[in-house]
C-alpha cells in the first residue's frame, strides 16, 4: 500500500520559496531539475520509508539531502509520509532547532 504524501504548511510554505527564488534567478531548465530531484526523492522516502537518517537538527524526524543547499525533513508511520519542512542548508542552523 502507498503512503499518502501530506505535506504541512511550513514545507508547503518553503517550496513555494524555492520555487520563487528559482524562477527569480536561474532558468526553467534549473526549475524542472529540482522538481525532478524533489519528485524523486519523495517517491524513494514513500518506497522506502525509514531510507532517511534520524535526524539530529529536528527532533522527531527523518531527514533526506534533496541539493546541497536543501533538506527534507520527515515523518512516517504506517499510512502517511509527513513532509514537515524543506530547509535551507545555508540558513543559521539554531533558526531549525527553534522549530
Amino acid at each position: 500500500m502507498a503512503l499518502e504524501i501530506i505535506w504541512s504548511q511550513e514545507a508547503d510554505n518553503n517550496l513555494a520559496a524555492i520555487i520563487s527564488y528559482l524562477e527569480n534567478n536561474w532558468t526553467e531548465k534549473e526549475l524542472k531539475k529540482f522538481a525532478s530531484i524533489l519528485e524523486e526523492k519523495i517517491n524513494l522516502i514513500a518506497e522506502y520509508p525509514l531510507s532517511g537518517k534520524q535526524s539530529q537538527r529536528l527532533h522527531g524526524t527523518r531527514e533526506c539531502i534533496l541539493t546541497k543547499h536543501n533538506t527534507l525533513f520527515y515523518v512516517v508511520n504506517k499510512t502517511n509520509l509527513y513532509i514537515v519542512s524543506i530547509w535551507d542548508n545555508r540558513q543559521n542552523p539554531d533558526k531549525l532547532k527553534q522549530k
